[in-house]
């Protein structure tokens, strides 16, 4: 569900029908990337919970580091030419010279690394990266009282910012902020945003025991509800012109909680989801394979051709689960297991 939510916010599908649809069905999705950084909380947190020594935690953030760090290389070698021109199809080093195309060109595709993406949607992978050794290591010694104090001044923050920021800044701290976003980081797409997330994913795998008895249909319920006010929150702010970017909005994040909350409720794990090994590597693959074959499409789209939105997305579902299918294939019956570092 979160990784097609994803597909669907970088996709706009009903962009040719309508804009507010588009708009409203893109922030009814805007609770997938919280959920996602609260579910590499929770399972990190889970997997160090037993461990007690420094080393030991050290050599196990070392391994999920890598392998994190394997399949963000990988798909950077792949997403060379897209890193270039991003969605609009433009250059976006055209007209640089020397010392200043160097320059340009490290920090397209080495330093934003650390302060947002290289390649298209990177920056949450990087962002789970720089966050785990923030929350993991930095903090280890902090209670969950402080980590949480932390967590909601980051996000409020953040929040406040990037959707009431240019109403709620003044003249000159509104030139600072506009300029740190341009020339070092849009905190919401950066570790900044994963900080906060990933404890409140720890959080959970701590409080886990007590949370997971509320009743599943009230859970279910209050999902969907949230996921409205998402909506509702995100015509709002725009109304008031303030935002700069809606990728984050307050009741997404909560919406996150909540799909984390059913995900870990003792009712929803009696379901038996079918082929759910298979469905995980596939949204895994999904993420991080939708990119190519959305700028692909919108680059046909431009020369008149797949002029549809929704049709692309189609497209874009369909490539993705096929491709998924033929190299899963290979790997299990043909041992081409190098295709396993894809997802």
């Amino acid at each position: 569900l979160a990784a097609i939510a994803v597909v669907v916010i970088h996709a706009w599908p009903f962009a040719t029908y309508s804009s507010s649809l588009g708009i409203s069905v893109q922030s009814a999705c805007r609770f997938a990337v919280p959920f996602f950084f609260m579910v590499s909380g929770f399972f990190v947190s889970k997997s160090i919970s037993k461990i007690d020594d420094k080393v030991a935690l050290v050599a196990y953030l070392k391994r999920y580091s890598l392998r994190l760090l394997q399949l963000y290389m990988i798909w950077w070698v792949i997403y060379i030419p897209l890193t270039l021109t991003r969605w609009n199809g433009v250059n976006r080093l055209a007209g640089l010279e020397g010392l200043e195309l160097i320059k340009a060109t490290l920090k397209l595709y080495v330093f934003s690394f650390f302060t947002g993406s290289t390649f298209l949607g990177s920056w949450y992978i990087s962002a789970t990266l720089i966050g785990c050794w923030i929350v993991f290591y930095l903090f280890r010694k902090l209670g969950n009282g402080p980590k949480f104090t932390i967590s909601l001044i980051i996000l409020l923050a953040i929040l406040s910012l990037e959707n009431i920021g240019k109403i709620m800044l003044g003249s000159e701290w509104l030139s600072v902020y506009e300029a740190f976003r341009l020339k070092v980081m849009i905190p919401s797409q950066s570790f900044v945003m994963a900080v906060p997330l990933l404890i409140w994913g720890h959080l959970i795998n701590t409080w886990e025991n007590k949370l997971n008895k509320f009743p599943l249909p009230m859970l279910v319920t209050l999902f969907l509800i949230f996921n409205y006010a998402t909506m509702r929150e995100n015509l709002y702010w725009n109304g008031l012109k303030g935002q700069f970017l809606n990728d984050e909005l307050f009741f997404g994040v909560l919406a996150a909680v909540l799909l984390m909350l059913i995900g870990t409720n003792l009712d929803a794990r009696k379901l038996q989801i079918p082929c759910a090994s298979y469905l995980r590597m596939l949204s895994s693959f999904m993420y991080v394979a939708q990119f190519g074959i959305i700028v692909l499409l919108r680059t046909v789209a431009r020369h008149g051709i797949l002029t549809n939105s929704l049709t692309r997305f189609y497209i874009t579902m369909i490539s993705i689960i096929v491709l998924f299918a033929v190299m899963n294939w290979l790997v299990t019956n043909k041992k081409v297991t190098f295709l396993k570092r894809l997802w």
